[in-house]
C-alpha cells in the first residue's frame, strides 16, 4: 500500500461538524495564559507550559485531531496510533473537566512537533505558507512527523505515518498532497485507496464522490 512520498499532516474538521457551531462551543478558559506562554514550532520546549483548560461543549464531538487558537489537540487514540517518541513531539496536558462527556473521554493533549527537516527548495514561498512547487515530495524523511525548517507553519509526514492513521480510523486529519495546495487546483490527498481528488459539492449541497487519481497496488 506504500506511496513513496511526503504528505502534509493537516488537522481537518469532518464535514458533519458545522464550523460556526464548533466555534461557539469550543474555548480555552485560560486562553490568555496559553498565548502568553507561547509555542515555538519545530523546537523542544525547555520551560513549563500551562495546563490548557478546554471547554468543548458539543456533546457528540469525537474528532481525534483538531486545531484551536494555533494549538493542535490530539486524542489518546491518535497518540497511541502514531506512537511518536519524546524527541519528535511534545505533549502538554489538557484539563477537559469543563467539556461534555464525549470530548472529555478522548483525553486530548496539545501536540507540538519538535523536529524539522529540509524538504523545501529555498527561497520559494512565505515562511509560514509554502508554495506547492517548493516542497520536494520525494524526499526521504528521517522522522515520520516533522516540520520543514523553512516553512514552520505546516507539518509533514511519511506515507507510512499517513497509512497507520488512516487504517486506525482516527478522524480530524487530512494527508494533503503538497503539490495541490495552491487553492486553485482541486485538493488531492491520501486515502487508503491511494491519491484522491476532492470533487467539491453538487447543486444540492451534497459532497460529490472523490476521484481516484492514483491507486495503490
Amino acid at each position: 500500500m506504500a506511496m513513496e512520498r511526503i504528505w502534509e499532516f493537516a488537522p481537518w474538521m469532518p464535514d458533519h461538524i458545522e464550523p460556526a457551531e464548533f466555534a461557539e462551543h469550543c474555548r480555552f478558559l485560560n486562553s490568555d495564559a496559553l498565548y502568553d506562554a507561547g509555542m515555538t514550532p519545530g523546537e523542544k520546549r525547555s520551560t513549563p507550559f500551562p495546563v490548557a483548560q478546554l471547554a468543548l461543549t458539543m456533546p457528540s464531538f469525537d474528532v481525534d485531531c483538531f486545531s484551536w487558537e494555533a494549538h493542535i489537540l490530539v486524542s489518546e487514540r491518535l497518540r497511541r496510533t502514531m506512537a511518536l517518541p519524546g524527541e519528535i513531539v511534545d505533549y502538554f496536558p489538557v484539563d477537559a473537566s469543563a467539556s461534555s462527556a464525549t470530548p472529555r473521554s478522548l483525553n486530548y493533549m496539545i501536540m507540538s512537533v519538535a523536529v524539522t527537516e529540509s524538504i523545501s527548495r529555498a527561497g520559494l514561498g512565505d515562511p509560514f505558507i509554502y508554495e506547492p512547487e517548493s516542497i520536494d515530495i520525494r524526499a526521504v524523511p528521517q522522522f515520520p512527523l516533522f516540520r520543514d525548517e523553512q516553512y514552520l507553519g505546516s507539518m509533514f509526514c511519511s506515507d507510512a505515518m499517513a497509512v497507520s492513521v488512516l487504517e486506525s480510523g482516527c478522524t480530524g486529519v487530512r494527508f494533503i498532497a503538497p503539490e495541490s495546495r495552491d487553492f486553485i487546483r482541486p485538493m488531492r490527498y491520501r486515502t487508503l485507496r491511494g491519491l484522491e481528488e476532492d470533487a467539491g459539492w453538487d447543486e444540492n449541497g451534497e459532497r460529490r464522490p472523490t476521484l481516484l487519481v492514483e491507486a495503490v497496488s
